[in-house]
């Protein structure tokens, strides 16, 4: 599963973020992987460098003209990807994100809006903004 994580946090929370994670793969280019001492924090399954030099890490040529994978679509209410918020309130936690659609606020659901205005479930149309 796809996490993204901002290299730009300091090394406790990127290291407290793959934790959570589980060891997981874990691609960077070469100034993270050394900036969060990443081949030594035992934070990490398998570490790939997108830059090539390794910095202790498999460089991602390695794996270049390997098999291509078949597509795996998932159900809406599968996990499809991972981010975070911003730390601003100590280390940031990670959001998971599904396939599910979002509801519709009440707006979308009552009014439809066009050039000429906008029209609720009940008639009443308002001019546009």
């Amino acid at each position: 599963m796809p996490a993204l994580i901002a290299s730009e946090f300091d090394s406790p929370a990127v290291h407290a973020l793959l934790r959570r994670l589980d060891a997981p793969l874990t691609v960077a280019d070469d100034t993270a992987i050394v900036r969060h001492g990443l081949v030594f924090a035992g934070v990490t399954g398998q570490l790939i460098s997108v830059d090539g030099s390794g910095a202790g890490a498999a460089p991602l040529e390695w794996y270049r003209g390997g098999a291509i994978p078949p597509a795996a679509p998932r159900a809406d209410e599968e996990l499809v990807a991972i981010t975070h918020t911003s730390g601003t309130t100590g280390t940031p936690k990670l959001i998971r994100h599904t396939g599910t659609p979002a509801p519709a606020s009440p707006a979308s659901r009552w009014c439809r809006c066009s050039a000429a205005g906008c029209c609720s479930a009940a008639g009443k149309c308002s001019p546009p903004a």
